[in-house]
């Protein structure tokens, strides 16, 4: 193994570290406590209204639990796979609400009050960009297994810490969106 991690272990590295904490974020505030998957559930039901909320909900918290093992187990590209199939499902979907404009709380990551938005849309264009750049670099990879670095504990420091700033993105947007009724 190399002394120092290429720019494209980096990337991986970085992907696997985001999409973990993303997902392990997303899954315990839907799984955490009966009511939260059951708004969770509903959220499923007004966003999607042609699919079967909760099969479709369990669906979504099984691959989510399966992003996480998978990630944290060393199996990088079904992990990311995976997530990035998830993920270009709920934009999907979130756009699809936003042209049908319904207003439909999120529920992504727990308690949500304002309805799904652009900033739901580039929050998953964030985390759909990191997890495509993971895969994309993947087979590029110099490191073998898993890495105790240094350098690598850096790496998914700052994937945990972006990471995070991605799951608050829509608590802390209205700071600065301007509400039109507020103008």
């Amino acid at each position: 193994m190399p002394a120092t991690l290429t720019a494209a272990d980096v990337t991986t590295l970085f992907a696997q570290g985001f999409d973990a904490c993303v997902f392990a974020t997303s899954l315990v505030a839907k799984a955490h406590r009966p009511r939260a998957l059951a708004d969770f559930t509903d959220a499923v039901r007004r966003l999607a209204p042609r699919v079967p909320a909760r099969p479709a909900a369990a669906a979504v918290v099984l691959g989510e639990l399966a992003v996480v093992l998978s990630l944290l187990a060393g199996a990088v590209a079904p992990g990311l796979a995976l997530a990035l199939v998830l993920v270009a499902a709920f934009t999907a979907t979130i756009a699809a609400a936003l042209r049908a404009r319904r207003r439909v709380a999120c529920q992504c990551f727990g308690q949500s009050q304002g309805p799904v938005s652009a900033v739901h849309l580039v929050r998953n264009a964030v985390i759909l960009a990191v997890t495509a750049a993971g895969l994309g670099t993947l087979g590029l990879t110099t490191r073998g297994g898993p890495v105790l670095s240094a350098a690598a504990i850096g790496v998914l420091g700052v994937a945990a810490v972006a990471a995070a700033c991605v799951v608050v993105l829509d608590r802390f947007s209205d700071l600065f969106v301007l509400n039109p009724k507020e103008q």
